[in-house]
């Protein structure tokens, strides 16, 4: 699928799991990775281009974001869109974006997991203690990368997390999370996008158990069916 930034990592492994066995119809001489311009053609898409010369503009004026996902040069002209489009396999294609639509929609509706991951072996000369960082937030059953996010110059994990959860529309979802993002300003920004949250509970935190176990003793579970 092309190379990326540590922080678009993630979302174009979601990507190639859909588009990556797609055969390449191009010469072997072309410029642009095959998965780079599909990358480039769902973005523009998404954004409401019809067309391959929308597909070119996207991704002249649009540089910039998707940098965050893979890195080109020069944009595709629409003749490289339009080409491409002409040579492609429709049915094999069709089959693959299917796929990808089918579980663009369970995403959708899935609980949203927060995960951060490290990436140890990506370390600057010098840095091997300090690897680079990406919060991720995944649909958890079909791990299609809704939104990912790398720490800012002073920033960390627990910043980088609140700024993912900005990104999406947490409308009637559960968002789930360890132990380090289970603290009020999660769980406001969780609630004041519209979603529930699940976020794990350190016993060493005796004053938040105590008072998440006295809670729980005072709710009465709801059975389905009940009046």
């Amino acid at each position: 699928m092309g190379r990326q930034s540590n922080e678009g990592e993630t979302a174009i492994s979601s990507l190639e799991s859909y588009f990556g066995a797609l055969p390449d119809p191009r010469a072997g001489n072309a410029t642009h990775r095959l998965g780079d311009l599909i990358v480039m053609m769902i973005a523009a898409s998404l954004c409401g281009a019809s067309n391959a010369t929308e597909f070119s503009l996207f991704a002249q004026e649009r540089k910039q974001a998707l940098s965050r996902l893979i890195e080109y040069e020069v944009a595709p002209s629409h003749d490289t869109f339009s080409r491409l489009l002409r040579l492609l396999d429709p049915e094999a294609f069709g089959r693959a974006f299917a796929a990808f639509a089918a579980g663009f929609a369970r995403a959708c509706e899935e609980v949203v997991s927060l995960d951060g991951k490290a990436l140890r072996r990506a370390y600057e000369k010098g840095l091997a203690a300090s690897p680079p960082l990406t919060v991720s937030a995944f649909a958890a059953e079909t791990r299609l990368c809704l939104a990912a996010v790398s720490p800012g110059a002073g920033e960390n994990e627990v910043e980088a997390a609140l700024r993912v959860v900005e990104l999406i529309d947490l409308t009637g979802r559960m968002v789930t999370a360890d132990a380090l993002h289970c603290h009020t300003r999660m769980a406001k920004a969780i609630t004041e996008r519209g979603g529930d949250y699940l976020l794990a509970l350190k016993g060493n935190r005796r004053h938040w158990v105590a008072h998440a176990k006295q809670q729980l003793t005072e709710i009465t579970p709801r059975c389905r069916g009940a009046d």
